[in-house]
């Protein structure tokens, strides 16, 4: 991904999945845990996680296989 200058939004640790769908109107990104173990995932403030409704607040932590989708 560097190579082709791609870059992803937010900086996951190992086990952890960044996926972003977009449009011309909204871009939707998909955090998604493969681990059997808690994770932090930094993610900027003030982005709405979509499933809880909850505001970012610089990070957050996914449980063991869990996912958040934040409206970016």
């Amino acid at each position: 991904l560097e190579d082709a200058r791609i870059k992803s939004p937010v900086k996951p640790p190992n086990g952890v999945e960044v996926t972003v769908r977009s449009n011309k109107k909204n871009a939707i990104l998909f955090l998604i845990n493969h681990l059997e173990e808690n994770v932090t995932v930094p993610v900027p403030k003030n982005k709405t996680e979509l499933l809880s409704g909850k505001k970012s607040e610089g990070k957050i932590v996914l449980e063991p296989f869990g996912v958040a989708i934040y409206k970016w």
